[in-house]
């Protein structure tokens, strides 16, 4: 909402600060805040907010906490930079990479508690199971979505089954026909290769390499 405001007020200082080059930085003054960095880095795998204490340590910063941090006036002044401005943002570039290394981690378990559409998608997909004359390969596919969608692999996997759904009250089509259509879905997502598709991606070291985009320091 601030920055649709800020576009309808002033469209032209609007395009400058969309204009502004990577690894901009500021000073600001803030006795609360001595000696601290907050700073925004991004790969094309993920964003994430930092916020370095004096003492080194990192804190997560949600978007919305982020924002509140970031928000100035505009009759706010810059001020220099501490000593200690670029070591904190090369602080947090460091927790930004070790948290990618960890999440790639063979070892990195993440606990998916199903949500209702997932449920919702996962029944219909046991009511085929039970479909007489299912046959081997069929079965087997079925058993590969309902592994896709307890560990998340596709985001739109549960939400084109469960609109298959949706359509079957409406439409009223045969059992035979609701199968090849499901079925129709499954293989668009190559489900048999039974492989995490986020795992699968490689990415370029270029684009691993982590960029900031903005980082500002506090100091009284």
């Amino acid at each position: 909402m601030l920055i649709r405001a800020l576009k309808e007020k002033d469209p032209d200082y609007f395009r400058k600060i969309q204009q502004m080059p990577l690894r901009a930085r500021v000073g600001r003054k803030d006795k609360t805040q001595r000696n601290e960095t907050i700073s925004f880095i991004r790969n094309h795998k993920r964003d994430a907010f930092f916020y370095v204490k004096t003492n080194g340590e990192v804190l997560p910063l949600s978007f919305l906490e982020a924002v509140r941090k970031f928000q100035a006036t505009e009759s706010e002044k810059a001020i220099p930079l501490h000593p200690t401005h670029h070591e904190q943002v090369q602080t947090a570039i460091g927790q930004f990479q070790a948290d990618i290394e960890r999440e790639a981690s063979p070892e990195h378990k993440i606990d998916i508690t199903p949500g209702p559409n997932e449920k919702k998608a996962q029944d219909y997909l046991n009511g085929f199971l039970n479909v007489p004359h299912l046959g081997q390969d069929e079965k087997t596919l079925l058993l590969l979505a309902k592994e896709a969608l307890q560990k998340g692999w596709y985001q739109n996997l549960q939400r084109d089954i469960n609109k298959l759904q949706k359509n079957q009250k409406t439409a009223k089509l045969k059992l035979s026909v609701l199968l090849d259509e499901l079925l129709k879905i499954l293989h668009s997502y190559n489900l048999q290769t039974r492989q995490n598709p986020v795992a699968k991606t490689k990415a370029t070291p270029k684009d691993l390499i982590p960029k900031i985009i903005i980082s500002e320091s506090f100091n009284a």
